[in-house]
């Protein structure tokens, strides 16, 4: 409006500074910010549509309730990372109790939370195996099935571990000031 000079604000009387707080501000609300929505949803439209890009972006701000993703990272024995797309095409809305669900029906079945573990003794086998390799993980399935509810792999990413040349014989990163000295 002045410039950058800050003592030249005081000159100004409130009803000019209101006065023109309010023509800024109905533009911004007439023109502005319609104008900036409508060329963004445009252009989101266009790279969904035509160039088959942005679809975290033009998904995400329409808010469905389907077409939900999500990332599995598994890092393997030798040191790579697999990164798994799962994508949901649709998302069930009544869900029942699994009758194979492993968790069992007692007390047991709630770790306490000074004891938790990733291990769940509740599990019918005696090895204690991990509740995500159990054969019912979860304790609720879909009310309907349907091959509609289930995930597919969207993607799937692998990357190799790196070399990692500072690296000393057990594995732990040194300087380059000390020598590889064996423990």
């Amino acid at each position: 409006m002045l410039g950058n000079d800050l003592e030249r604000y005081r000159y100004i009387d409130r009803g000019s500074m209101f006065s023109y707080l309010a023509a800024i501000s109905l533009y911004f609300i007439t023109f502005a910010i319609p104008f900036a929505g409508n060329l963004f949803g445009t252009w989101l439209a266009l790279t969904l549509n035509i160039f088959k890009a942005q679809t975290d972006g033009g998904f995400s701000s329409l808010r469905l309730q389907h077409w939900k993703n999500f990332l599995k990272l598994h890092i393997k024995n030798n040191g790579d990372l697999e990164v798994y797309s799962i994508g949901l095409h649709r998302v069930p809305r009544h869900w029942v109790k699994d009758p194979l669900w492993g968790g069992g029906g007692g007390s047991n079945s709630v770790p306490k939370k000074d004891s938790w573990s990733f291990y769940d003794e509740s599990c019918n086998n005696k090895e204690s195996t991990p509740s995500w390799q159990w054969d019912s993980p979860s304790k609720w399935i879909p009310e309907k099935r349907s091959k509609k509810f289930k995930p597919e792999i969207v993607d799937f990413t692998l990357i190799k571990k790196r070399n990692c040349y500072s690296c000393g014989t057990n594995g732990q990163v040194q300087s380059a000031s000390t020598p590889n000295i064996p423990h």
